[in-house]
């Protein structure tokens, strides 16, 4: 609820005061002599505000209204014995005093800025600040308006911003925040969970006005390719001394997540070796573990658009069979792949052509020739000595 503060002057030989309220215009009507009233007691087309005992009073505050609505006050001395109803006498011979005033609105609000610019497929490793951002270190994610009266009130009054909060999703992405009025920044703090919170602010939108805020944001390195954050105004506080919110969270304003407004980009500079091959293996089989690699940037984030083929070579110049192999969401996954010869410590490295840095070499493989095909056969002895023997046998195939 609202309240007026009312001040006045004494008035001599005064016992005390009645104070008569109407909405919109002035009390016209007075209160009869010999009549004690009480609050809420209806004189004429206004009714009993406040009874005031003391003729040295000068000021009260009537409490209970309703917001963004003017109020109207006629105050009317009067003088008695102090106990006697009947010897109430009001001064209503003169003119009496009246004073008008409109208690403050709460229906401002806070809706997401018209027409605000969304940052699209962002480059999060280029905004890595982590002490005090600017336009240039950081990203406006999200902008807000906070609305006087919800566009329009009844008092002569501003709202005047001095908290708020936004949840985010994803809000791991985040590192630090700053809420900006224009090129001023009005708090920023470190994004430790959500929601994130700003408080000591002051941003008035002034009567019947608004004010554009935009928060702005840096990142950590806890990012997934592709994925999208948003923020939502979780709750608002406003000054007393101005127009007050309609809801807590001044109507809960959410940023746009369409298309590819504040997603997060990752763009791969390199290849590793995720999965290392198995470090023996048999010329003209499959190795037992395939190697896997993976289009990664330099905070070993995977590039889920890449799909560049990747071929492997090796340190011994071996032949070798499904070498080569397109990424699938930034992973080359080697099926079948195997060496067609033997050879010892030799290295797996990786050859792309699209730019990238390519992995370092992968862990020594041993391999063995190929087994013989077949067993030898038809194994016969064509003579025997007393110190030794000659064995003849039939050569199969390897």
């Amino acid at each position: 609820s609202s309240s007026i503060d009312l001040s006045w002057t004494t008035a001599s030989g005064a016992d005390g005061y009645l104070i008569i309220q109407r909405q919109g215009s002035d009390p016209t009507g007075t209160p009869s002599d010999a009549n004690a009233y009480a609050v809420s007691n209806t004189i004429g087309d206004g009714t009993v505000a406040a009874l005031i005992t003391s003729g040295a009073t000068t000021s009260t505050t009537i409490s209970g209204l309703s917001g963004d609505t003017q109020y109207n006050y006629s105050i009317v001395p009067f003088a008695w014995d102090g106990s006697n109803a009947a010897t109430y006498n009001y001064r209503t011979s003169a003119t009496i005093p009246t004073a008008n005033a409109v208690t403050f609105s709460s229906s401002s609000d806070v809706t997401a800025t018209g027409g605000f610019s969304y940052p699209t497929n962002v480059d999060y490793a280029s905004y890595q600040e982590n002490s005090n951002l600017t336009s240039g270190n950081s990203v406006a994610a999200f902008g807000v308006t906070v609305r006087d009266g919800g566009g329009s009130d009844a008092d002569a009054v501003g709202t005047t911003l001095t908290a708020i909060s936004f949840t985010a999703t994803n809000v791991g992405y985040i590192r630090r925040a700053a809420l900006y009025d224009g090129g001023t920044e009005l708090a920023e703090i470190a994004v430790s969970g959500s929601p994130i919170v700003f408080t000591g602010i002051s941003a008035t939108a002034p009567d019947d006005g608004t004010k554009d805020l935009t928060l702005r944001v840096s990142y950590t390195t806890n990012v997934t390719d592709n994925a999208q954050y948003s923020f939502s105004v979780s709750s608002v506080t406003a000054s007393t001394s101005g127009s007050g919110f309609a809801a807590a969270d001044g109507g809960g304003a959410t940023s746009s997540t369409a298309g590819d407004n504040n997603r997060i980009e990752v763009t791969a500079s390199k290849l590793d070796f995720t999965t290392q091959p198995s470090t023996s293996a048999t010329a003209g089989v499959a190795l037992a573990t395939q190697p896997v690699v993976t289009a990664r940037d330099a905070n070993n984030k995977t590039d889920l658009d890449y799909a560049g083929t990747v071929t492997l070579t090796n340190s011994g110049s071996l032949s070798m069979t499904n070498n080569a192999t397109a990424a699938s969401s930034g992973v080359v996954t080697y099926s079948g792949f195997r060496f067609n010869a033997g050879g010892t410590s030799i290295t797996l490295s990786t050859s792309n052509g699209d730019g990238l840095t390519d992995a370092p070499a992968s862990n020594a493989i041993n391999i063995f020739e190929a087994e013989p095909t077949t067993q030898a056969t038809n194994i016969t002895f064509s003579s025997i000595v007393q110190n030794g023997m000659t064995v003849n046998w039939t050569n199969e195939i390897g």
